[in-house]
């Protein structure tokens, strides 16, 4: 038996004993690569797509074949037209959206909702501000897209779960607060003690190319809150809960 048959066997045990069920670490455990966990989330992509077909992948499912990032535990999420009605499946979540010609993107493979309604849909699905923060912050940080395509996708909208609290976010985003704490400092330090605005995201050409968090050069003054890490870990902040929500579009 070859290693990979071997690892194939191991990763069979691990899935029987967990009900079908497994952790893209515990398949890297197993000896298999991500290539094979982007394969396999794939065949489960197109597995749910062709069951509510026509679709699209849609909010952490959309996201995750975007950027290759979150979890690959849980259901495959797809959009449908809103005047459609499909029976329940066991692992397939269904949008339904009223706005399903304008936010799918047929074009591809698999078909996905388009990228800036997907972090507005994940955005408005969460039930914490700092949730929130990370998603939009996350987005645009990691220049997928920008704070002005994302104010405009939820302009397009009726209405949103957490709307105005979203707009308020993308509009410090759009000020260059590009992680969690930053957005922290510049609501609970900076405004709240009337501190001068600083240079956000400068570009510094001291050590390794980069950027600052923020820059007093009036001050000779650097303040760096946090790094790669940091910008992508949002929960050791704690601040105030939202309600759960349902995207209406």
């Amino acid at each position: 038996m070859g290693d990979d048959q071997r690892a194939l066997a191991r990763l069979d045990q691990v899935i029987h004993d967990q009900s079908g069920v497994v952790s893209r670490r515990q398949v890297l455990d197993c000896g298999l690569d991500s290539a094979y966990v982007r394969q396999r989330l794939r065949r489960r992509a197109w597995c749910a797509l062709l069951h509510t077909w026509p679709s699209a992948l849609s909010h952490r499912s959309a996201w995750m074949l975007l950027t290759g990032r979150g979890s690959t535990a849980g259901p495959i999420h797809v959009a449908v037209d809103a005047r459609r009605n499909l029976r329940r499946v066991d692992g397939i979540v269904v949008q339904y959206r009223s706005d399903y010609d304008d936010a799918a993107v047929a074009t591809v493979a698999p078909p996905r909702v388009r990228l800036e309604q997907t972090v507005i849909d994940l955005a408005a699905d969460a039930t914490t501000a700092v949730e929130v923060i990370a998603v939009l912050s996350d987005a645009v940080g990691s220049r997928r897209t920008t704070a002005m395509r994302l104010l405009a996708a939820l302009d397009a909208r009726c209405r949103t779960q957490n709307g105005r609290f979203i707009r308020d976010i993308l509009d410090d985003v759009h000020a260059a607060t590009c992680s969690v704490l930053e957005h922290e400092y510049l609501t609970a330090v900076e405004r709240a003690h009337g501190l001068p605005a600083p240079l956000r995201q400068a570009p510094t050409g001291v050590g390794r190319p980069g950027f600052r968090d923020l820059d007093y050069p009036e001050w000779g003054v650097v303040v760096e809150l946090d790094g790669r890490l940091g910008h992508a870990d949002a929960v050791s902040l704690t601040v105030l809960q939202l309600a759960p929500s349902r995207v209406t579009t």
